[in-house]
């Protein structure tokens, strides 16, 4: 079982994966560490499987910020100036 500090790192490189803001698992590391957590710790994301899932995460987050931006381009094409609707009522 997986000590509460390690399950942390996992969540936290998770959540970071999925974010869309790294676009790397070094990036991910990297942010990691100058948030505290040691290189000895950060080896938990050293697992083939584990990169592979976070490059999983990080491909997906990229792909819909991608999609998103084009969304929001074509959207200010048809209709130039245009705020959006989001978060309004």
């Amino acid at each position: 079982m997986l000590s509460p500090y390690l399950s942390n790192l996992i969540e936290q490189a998770y959540l970071l994966a999925a974010s869309g803001r790294f676009l790397s698992v070094s990036d991910i590391r990297s942010h990691l560490h100058r948030e505290g957590f040691t290189h000895f710790e950060l080896t938990a994301l050293n697992g083939k499987a584990m990169r592979k899932q976070l490059r999983t995460l990080i491909e997906a987050a990229s792909a819909a910020k991608l999609l998103e931006e084009a969304s929001a381009a074509q959207r200010e094409k048809d209709a130039p100036g245009a705020k959006p609707l989001i978060g309004k009522i």
